[in-house]
């Protein structure tokens, strides 16, 4: 018989990292997150988002998106493979006095029911899942015709990762280094907790991927922003903006570089 993962030392050392992100998020308030929620919905302008419409974040974490939705009329689910996660956010939702529906299971095998999801949110998540493109079919056969994917992940050639962020050049690495590298630093758990990146995404590898899987049109946060829809407006974001809209080269190198791979994938 295999043993429990909880019983384990390996599992052990999961739970307890579980546990202990779970105590520093409770002290932040939902309020916290309001810049980051306007961010997520600067995709009402690919599908509008209205009291009927159903919405899934995938990988909920503390429950802070889907627990801020209802408290605005919203609906949103949750997917959450962490069961210590899926837990917490139902108790969030209840601290609020809201109800959130939260699935616990992977994105790569979860039965999502077929064409019932006006949009899908998925952010920092699919570094996480192994099988990742198998969790790509999964969100695209869950999406109504013209519904909307909200992704964001990691870039494999950003200068400095935020998976592991005191080494330069982490995402360069080969698989098997980056692997050895967080297990030799953080302990076997880090592949067992969810912690480890299993993948480094590049800019064109997802732009290609998406394509595949049948989404009509992927867009990256160049194409998708514009001077009315950018958090927190400075005027150098907007010349920013309107200098790699208008400049191929420099268009290519921020989407090679970028910190992280952000795009609005439209059925």
């Amino acid at each position: 018989m295999p043993n429990d993962p909880v019983t384990t030392d390996s599992g052990r050392d999961a739970l307890a990292k579980s546990e202990e992100y779970l105590r520093a998020a409770a002290t932040v308030p939902l309020e916290a997150h309001a810049r980051e929620f306007d961010g997520l919905m600067r995709v009402s302008k690919f599908h509008p988002i209205e009291t009927e419409t159903e919405m899934l974040e995938v990988g909920v974490g503390t429950g802070w998106f889907p627990v801020t939705c209802a408290s605005q009329g919203l609906r949103c689910s949750g997917l959450e493979v962490n069961p210590i996660y899926a837990e917490h956010a139902r108790r969030l939702a209840g601290q609020y006095g809201v109800d959130v529906v939260i699935h616990e299971g992977s994105i790569e095998d979860y039965p999502l029911s077929h064409e019932s999801y006006d949009i899908i949110f998925a952010t920092s998540v699919f570094e996480h899942v192994k099988r990742y493109e198998e969790g790509l079919r999964n969100v695209y056969q869950a999406l109504r015709p013209g519904g909307a994917f909200y992704f964001y992940s990691t870039n494999r050639f950003s200068l400095r990762s935020g998976e592991y962020p005191s080494l330069p050049l982490y995402g360069w690495l080969p698989d098997r280094v980056r692997y050895r590298l967080r297990v030799w630093r953080q302990g076997k758990a880090i592949m067992d907790s969810g912690g480890i990146d299993f993948n480094q995404f590049t800019y064109w590898q997802l732009k290609g991927l998406f394509h595949r899987i049948g989404f009509s049109r992927s867009l990256d946060m160049i194409e998708f922003l514009d001077e009315d829809n950018v958090v927190v407006p400075r005027v150098w974001k907007t010349y920013v903006l309107r200098i790699l809209k208008a400049v191929s080269p420099l268009r290519s190198a921020a989407r090679t570089f970028a910190s992280g791979n952000c795009f609005i994938c439209v059925k």
